[in-house]
């Protein structure tokens, strides 16, 4: 069996697992008393993963252009970036690109 403070990462961290079953999981598995505040610290770990999963995407398109010399859609058509994600991960380049040039 796992350990639980792994098991419960995993949880937390995992893209799959909706945040209303993450919740249900902490409460049932963990015996984690769901407060408003225990609420918000659960979306924020859950919003921490999806900024990891975002920025690891913008650093694959960076990388992809820097070797390729293709343009962003050519990118994220190659990667199989669904259609709507793709504004998102434009104005994150965008958002990278003018940072860089600081």
């Amino acid at each position: 069996m796992r350990e639980p403070i792994p098991k419960m990462l995993d949880v937390l961290l995992s893209e799959q697992v909706k945040p209303e079953k993450k919740k249900d999981i902490l409460q049932n598995e963990f015996d984690i008393a769901m407060t408003k505040t225990m609420e918000r610290e659960a979306m924020e770990m859950c919003n921490l993963s999806q900024g990891i999963v975002d920025r690891t995407i913008i650093n694959v398109i960076i990388n992809i252009q820097k070797n390729t010399g293709w343009p962003e859609e050519r990118c994220m058509d190659t990667m199989g970036i669904p259609e709507e994600h793709r504004k998102l991960y434009h104005m994150m380049l965008q958002d990278k690109q003018a940072v860089s040039q600081i």
